[in-house]
């Protein structure tokens, strides 16, 4: 099986089967070496020329993995090695190449170290940063949750404005509808009164008619 060659950086992506390229690895094996998906190993493990081969679950021994990292400059060449003031891992022949005189680490070790500090950033996130963030997370909705309430009581207020006009207009109308009604009645009440007054007006005067005609008239029996 071919060796496949990796990058100096760690890969995120899902490595897949070397040998079916299909499925993702699971396994590392350290003779060849390569990445196997779980049927290619026991067909590894199976196989004559390769069933004594040194193979590791990948989340077993992620150490193991270093064995399958190829140097980017000579792909041919592993890495073995880091540079610590060029703060990247080599091979051998880089080393012999131009990190010549430079201060040298085991590629495992610094691994280790990074892997460590990872660690701890992980539960720094975990136990310090995600705690305080959602504790933020918290308080905003909190405030979300009072700003809504604002728009509810602003909706109330105008509702409630809307049903005092509401109230307001219907006195109003009502009010205004019985001023009608008085003022008919006040007006019916008035020119029937005019009318009286006129009727008698116009009593008097032919009371008054009669009465000058009667003064000029000779007395007789009926002045009497």
């Amino acid at each position: 099986m071919a060796a496949r060659r990796y990058s100096s950086q760690h890969a995120k992506a899902i490595v897949k089967c070397e040998n079916c390229e299909k499925n993702p690895s699971q396994y590392i094996c350290k003779t060849c070496p390569g990445h196997l998906c779980k049927e290619c190993k026991i067909d590894h493990e199976s196989r004559k020329i390769t069933k004594n081969h040194e193979i590791t679950h990948v989340n077993k021994n992620m150490e193991g993995a270093l064995c399958l990292l190829f140097c980017r400059r000579h792909t041919v060449k592993k890495l073995e090695l880091y540079c610590s003031l060029c703060k990247e891992p080599i091979c051998t022949k880089c080393h012999i190449e131009s990190h010549n005189g430079h201060k040298m680490e085991e590629l495992a070790t610094v691994y280790n170290e990074i892997r460590c500090e990872l660690e701890n950033k992980k539960e720094y996130i975990e136990g310090e940063l995600m705690p305080r963030y959602r504790e933020l997370l918290s308080d905003e909705n909190i405030k979300n949750q009072n700003i809504k309430r604002t728009d509810e009581v602003r909706k109330q207020i105008k509702d409630h404005k809307k049903s005092i006009i509401e109230q307001v207009t219907m006195i109003e109308e009502n009010t205004l509808q019985i001023l009608r009604n008085e003022e008919k009645l006040a007006i019916e009440s008035v020119e029937k009164k005019e009318n009286e007054i006129k009727r008698r007006i116009e009593t008097l005067k032919n009371i008054k008619e009669d009465i000058s005609n009667t003064l000029v008239a000779n007395p007789d029996v009926t002045f009497f």
